[in-house]
């Protein structure tokens, strides 16, 4: 495994028991990482944490998504990246419900608050 510098960007890296991740929280928002470009997205079933990962979290905001993708490979072996992915953070309260749906590999985030239907 490489060896990262990342920089810290202001805010805390909470361990949320209920869930069992961690998560970089900035002023009581989550950063949730997705891939809003054509392609296949970064999400995978068998990495629920990859969207929350503090490390990765950092790289995006901070602009060095060479390094998100590389970190990606290595930590996530089972998530298909290359150098189309586009990567993208969104900072959600603390709490929020919301899924990542995607269309053609094209990720976006759902709130509770997006849902407009009522049974």
């Amino acid at each position: 495994m490489g060896i990262y510098w990342v920089p810290i960007i202001v805010g805390n890296q909470a361990y949320d028991k209920e869930d069992n991740m961690d998560k970089r929280i900035v002023d009581g928002l989550v950063g949730v990482v997705f891939s809003p470009g054509y392609g296949l997205g970064i999400s995978h079933p068998d990495y629920p944490q990859l969207n929350f990962d503090p490390k990765l979290v950092d790289f995006v905001v901070i602009g060095l998504i060479g390094d998100a993708l590389a970190y990606i490979e290595e930590t996530y072996p089972n998530v298909y990246i290359d150098n189309r992915t586009q990567l993208e953070v969104k900072f959600l309260p603390v709490g929020t419900k919301f899924r990542i749906d995607d269309y053609d590999g094209h990720e976006y985030i759902v709130t509770e608050n997006d849902l407009t239907l009522t049974a």
